[in-house]
């Protein structure tokens, strides 16, 4: 039987997408059994917060938390939400709060994986899903420790660039250019190097043509099949936009709003967006909303858990998502298994979710968002919808995402004992 260890030093609650697969992939062990393999996951265990600040600690998963949710929007943790918010904020405005976040969370996943390290695990294959943590991995494990090494690059394939977007300051300084070094180093070092779209192979080979391609797998990313359900609709109107994820300028809710500021007041009496994720734009964009009167047409659920995010999308009608920078996001697959038609963006690999049959791709422009949304009524949407579930059915089931992982695995020949 072959050893997996997987290694994800993220908070277990978190309801970012790479969290899903992790409690995916936790749930169908007996799939990897049954495929030869003994697989073990490790992630975050919330300890204890002082102040803004969570502590954590690095433990293997032995069962999934009853509560997935960090946060809620009770007044109590209201105020946390906002001033975490600002303080991403700033790191996005100011280069020297970016280079003290920066910091800050370089040291506490050191100190996740050190605790990794410190069990004294001696499996087969280590599987990580950042750079970062695997760069420290692959410089700090014990000299007995001959692990073969898969790094996950839920990225548009380009490199760190999606890191541009969260520290935009920080572009050509000294500490990115270790970041960049860091990956360049890992990609040199790891046994396996795993996207989660094709068109994110096409983009590395392009920058790297040097790379091994025997090294490299794609794991297309995909969810459990959950039925849609009959759910009493979330509001009174016709157009019910959905957007979910980080709420960062990466993701694009600005474009949303600012594209529902500036849409046609007549196509806007029917419109409402339900806003769910929290992320340095955050309070930012609530404060948007209130401050141009549009709380009656659009709404913040905060961090939705990912047990109720089927139920959330299934009382919407249209989902939205306006990224700039993707690998294949699991949200625009969770919208098409709840039958959603999605409006989204011509970037990474989104293209290989949604065209035509299911949605429409433009741009992530505010303009051509305003002009697609004044256009609503022009489309059939439920057909559409059809379409997404559809597609869902036949490309995108996590069953299908389990073989390719489990074929990864095969791919990297590790004898058997």
């Amino acid at each position: 039987m072959t050893t997996i260890d997987e290694v994800y030093p993220v908070d277990l609650r978190a309801t970012v997408g790479p969290m899903g697969t992790i409690k995916r992939l936790f749930l169908n062990r007996d799939y990897f059994q049954q495929r030869g393999y003994d697989m073990t996951i490790f992630a975050n265990h919330f300890t204890h917060r002082r102040g803004l600040c969570n502590y954590y600690e690095m433990r293997e998963i032995s069962e999934l938390p009853l509560v997935s949710n960090i946060h809620t929007q009770d007044n109590k943790n209201n105020r946390i939400i906002h001033c975490i918010s600002k303080i991403k904020q700033w790191a996005q405005d100011n280069k020297w709060v970016a280079h003290l976040l920066l910091k800050y969370e370089a040291k506490r996943e050191e100190k996740h994986i050190d605790q990794y390290i410190a069990k004294g695990r001696r499996p087969d294959i280590v599987v990580f899903h950042d750079f970062y943590g695997c760069h420290y991995y692959l410089t700090h494990r014990h000299s007995n420790d001959y692990a073969k090494v898969a790094l996950f690059l839920e990225s548009d394939g380009k490199d760190i660039d999606q890191m541009y977007s969260k520290y935009p300051k920080l572009v050509g300084t000294k500490a990115f250019k270790r970041l960049y070094n860091f990956f360049i180093y890992d990609i040199e070092h790891i046994d396996r190097l795993v996207f989660i779209s094709r068109i994110a192979v096409e983009a590395f080979l392009k920058r790297h043509p040097e790379y091994n391609k025997n090294k490299i797998s794609t794991a297309v990313n995909g969810v459990e099949y959950l039925p849609i359900e009959q759910s009493v609709p979330s509001c009174r109107f016709k157009y019910r936009l959905c957007t979910s994820g980080t709420v960062c300028q990466r993701k694009g809710q600005y474009i949303i709003v600012e594209a529902m500021k500036r849409m046609s007041k007549e196509i806007l009496k029917d419109t409402h967006l339900t806003i769910m994720g929290l992320g340095p734009d955050y309070a930012k964009l609530v404060n948007d909303v209130q401050n141009e009167g549009l709380t009656e047409h659009i709404i913040f659920l905060g961090n939705v858990p990912n047990s109720e995010m089927h139920s959330k999308l299934c009382e919407e009608n249209i989902y939205c998502l306006m990224s700039n920078n993707e690998g294949l996001p699991i949200a625009i697959i969770e919208a098409m298994r709840a039958g959603l038609p999605v409006i989204s963006t011509n970037v990474a690999g989104i293209p290989e979710t949604v065209d035509e049959r299911n949605g429409i791709l433009i741009n992530p422009d505010i303009k051509q968002l305003t002009d697609l949304l004044n256009r609503l009524p022009e489309y059939d949407w439920e057909s559409l919808g059809k379409a997404s579930r559809k597609r869902f059915e036949e490309e995108f089931t996590f069953q299908r995402m389990l073989n390719d992982y489990a074929n990864m695995f095969d791919s990297m020949k590790i004898e058997r004992k």
